[in-house]
C-alpha cells in the first residue's frame, strides 16, 4: 500500500479537543480526555497485511489541538517496512464547524483549512440530535503517480435510536464505551460509496473508533491516557501497594526490541517515579500475544524488556543496580489470543518491586 492510499485509513484517525463544547449526559467514567499524551492503538486491515498506527496528541489549547500519526507500512511483498509519520493540527473553529473530513498524505502541511480528519462536534451534535448529518469526504487517490482529490458529498444517518456499545482497551483494561453508530452514501457525479462509522458518544471529543468504506477498514483496539498518581489503577498506587502492574504505554515496533517514540511519556513517568522513590527496585518483564514461534516470543519478550531497562538507565540516568529485566513470552497471557483485543491486551511490559 502507497502511502496515498494510506491516507485514506489514518484520516479516520482523529483525537478532538475537549475545551469547546458540554458533554451533556455522558457518563464521567467512560469520559476518554483529550490531555497532551492520549494515544490511540488503530488496526488496519490491507490486502498485504495487517499492521497499526499510533497516533498521540502532542498539544492541546484553546486555539486547537495537534497530533503526530505513526505507522510501518508494509512496503513489499517480502515483508518490508517503511516509517510513516504525519503531523496534523485542526484549529478550534474546524474542530467545532468543519464540515469536510480530510486525511493528511506524506509532505502535506499541518493544517488544511475548513477540514477535520475525522467528525466535528456540529456533525456530531447533528447525528445525536436528529439522526442525520450533512458532510464532504476528500477521497484522495494517486492518478498516474499524483494525488487526485474528490469531494464526495452525501448524508450519514444515525443506526438505532441512540448510542451502543462499543469494546475497547482502555489504560490496559477492557471496556465498553458509548458510540453513535452511522453510516451513509458519498458520492460525485462519477460515482461514491457507502462510509461507516463508529463515534465516541461525546460531543467534546467525537473520536472516531472505526469506519469503513470507500476504499478503507480501520478499527482503534487500544487507548492509552496519563492518570494521576492517586488514581488506584496508576503505576505508581500499584507498586506502592506491591501490586504487579502492568504497562500498556510503551510500545515497541512490530516483531521489535525497538522503542517507539510514544513510549516515552511513560518511561518519564516511570523514571520520575524511580526517583522519588529512591529505594525501590524494579523487575521490569516482557510478554507477547502467541504469533510466531515459542522460542521467538520468548526471546522478543526478553529482548523488549531489556530494550526498558536500557532506555531507563541510558535516557533517564536511573542507576542499573536499581533494574532487572526477563520476559515469559506467550506464556502468562492475560486474555485470549484469538481476537485483536486478547492480543493487545497479552503484549504488555510488567512492572514489579523487588
Amino acid at each position: 500500500m502507497s502511502a496515498r492510499n494510506y491516507a485514506a485509513l489514518v484520516c479516520t484517525a482523529t483525537l478532538v479537543l475537549s475545551a469547546a463544547v458540554h458533554a451533556a449526559g455522558v457518563d464521567a467514567a467512560q469520559r476518554i480526555p483529550l490531555v497532551v499524551g492520549l494515544t490511540t492503538v488503530r488496526a488496519v486491515a490491507d490486502a498485504q497485511g495487517d499492521y497499526e498506527s499510533i497516533r498521540s496528541t502532542t498539544a492541546v489549547g484553546s486555539a486547537g489541538y495537534s497530533s503526530t500519526l505513526r505507522a510501518e507500512i508494509p512496503d513489499s511483498p517480502g515483508g518490508k517496512t517503511r516509517e510513516l509519520r504525519l503531523v496534523r493540527t485542526v484549529p478550534m473553529a474546524d474542530h467545532l464547524h468543519a464540515r469536510t473530513m480530510r486525511g493528511s498524505l506524506e509532505g502535506d502541511p499541518a493544517v488544511f483549512a475548513g477540514t477535520t480528519p475525522g467528525v466535528s462536534a456540529d456533525i456530531f451534535n447533528e447525528l445525536r440530535s436528529s439522526g442525520r448529518a450533512a458532510m464532504t469526504y476528500i477521497d484522495q487517490r494517486p492518478i498516474f503517480g499524483l494525488p487526485s482529490l474528490r469531494p464526495l458529498k452525501g448524508v450519514l444517518v444515525r443506526v438505532g435510536a441512540g448510542a451502543e456499545d462499543f469494546p475497547v482497551i482502555v489504560n490496559g483494561r477492557r471496556t465498553s464505551v458509548r458510540v453513535l453508530h452511522a453510516k451513509g452514501r458519498l458520492a460525485d457525479d462519477s460515482g461514491g460509496g457507502e462510509l461507516e462509522l463508529h463515534v465516541l458518544d461525546d460531543p467534546d471529543n467525537p473520536m472516531m473508533l472505526s469506519a469503513t468504506g470507500l476504499g478503507f477498514t480501520t478499527r482503534v483496539t487500544r487507548i492509552d491516557f496519563p492518570q494521576a498518581a492517586t488514581n488506584s489503577a496508576s503505576i505508581e498506587s500499584k507498586l506502592a501497594a506491591n501490586e504487579a502492574v502492568d504497562v500498556y504505554g510503551i510500545y515497541f515496533a512490530f516483531g521489535s526490541d525497538r522503542l517507539r517514540p510514544e513510549s516515552d511519556r511513560v518511561l518519564q513517568e516511570v523514571a520520575d517515579l524511580l526517583k522519588k522513590q529512591a529505594g525501590w527496585k524494579l523487575q521490569i518483564d516482557g510478554h507477547t500475544d502467541n504469533i510466531g514461534g515459542d522460542a521467538a516470543n520468548l526471546d522478543l519478550s526478553r529482548r523488549r524488556a531489556a530494550a526498558v531497562k536500557a532506555a531507563l538507565v541510558q535516557r533517564y540516568a536511573i542507576a542499573e543496580q536499581r533494574l532487572a529485566s526477563g520476559g515469559f513470552g506467550e506464556g502468562r497471557p492475560k486474555d485470549r489470543n484469538d481476537t485483536i483485543e486478547g492480543r493487545t491486551l497479552n503484549r504488555r511490559v510488567e512492572l514489579k518491586r523487588l
